[in-house]
């Protein structure tokens, strides 16, 4: 992923699980992993990142969660999003990704997330009980505000471990710091003061979810983890996540899932 700041398939450090049906329109991407070329030797499925469905075909998520393995993936028909699920005992549904449509202003140099780090992602119908709302409000009003960051994520070899987790924060202007390798706009979330909590990879494009719905999608976290990451050092001052705020792209997002597709009948 992005990330020189973290790998894929991690989780929400210093976070809670999610009750069931708290987050319904939460849903993980994954990619199906095969032990053979024969499509009946399946050995799991493998997470990529966190998305939320805003209609029963289209997910909201990452536009860095679309690198070249994901391609490869859909090409070969093996990328698929898993839904109503609640970790461990319930595993959900998975149905299968068709396309994708990156935001045009998406731009990544040298592996790192410049600016515009969101995407759509169309998949066949997803059944559950409600969808995600985007917030229109600009995102810059919003400073201060609680927020809840949520994502999904694993934990060592099992993808099947960890329920949704989720991490309550506040909503507030970046640093330079972690301005550095990121495009405006974009905006933070302050983790609680005396938390050792931050995003991992597996939680990228997952919400970032105010009263009023949906305000961002994880980019990145400043500090480093990886897969056997229990206890976190981290930078002093630094956010529990940066994010790509949603309402500058409102327009580009309310346009491509109000358009009939004829992949949606």
């Amino acid at each position: 992923m992005l990330c020189q700041y973290c790998e894929q398939g991690l989780r929400i450090l210093g976070g809670r699980d999610a009750f069931k049906d708290e987050f319904p329109y939460v849903v993980r991407l994954e990619e199906k992993l095969l032990q053979s070329a024969t499509e009946d030797k399946i050995i799991h499925f493998r997470q990529i990142c966190t998305g939320s469905a805003l209609t029963s075909v289209w997910v909201l998520s990452a536009a860095h969660c679309t690198d070249q393995d994901f391609k490869r993936s859909l090409r070969k028909n093996k990328a698929f999003v898993r839904y109503n699920s609640h970790f461990p005992n319930i595993t959900g549904f998975v149905t299968p990704v068709t396309k994708y449509i990156m935001q045009p202003g998406y731009i990544e140099l040298r592996g790192t997330v410049k600016t515009a780090d969101v995407v759509l992602i169309h998949c066949v119908k997803i059944k559950i009980s409600h969808f995600g709302r985007v917030n229109a409000v600009d995102f810059k009003s919003l400073m201060g505000h609680e927020a809840l960051s949520v994502g999904f994520g694993s934990i060592n070899a099992s993808s099947f471990e960890k329920p949704l987790q989720v991490l309550k924060g506040m909503l507030s202007k970046c640093t330079d710091k972690e301005l550095v390798d990121m495009g405006y706009p974009i905006i933070c979330l302050s983790r609680p003061c005396v938390l050792t909590a931050t995003i991992c990879g597996g939680d990228s494009g997952g919400p970032v979810v105010h009263e009023s719905g949906i305000v961002g999608v994880h980019s990145s976290s400043f500090d480093d983890c990886d897969e056997h990451t229990e206890h976190l050092e981290l930078t002093p001052g630094s956010s529990a996540a940066i994010i790509t705020p949603v309402s500058p792209v409102i327009d580009w997002i309310t346009n491509i899932i109000m358009s009939k597709n004829e992949d949606d009948s």
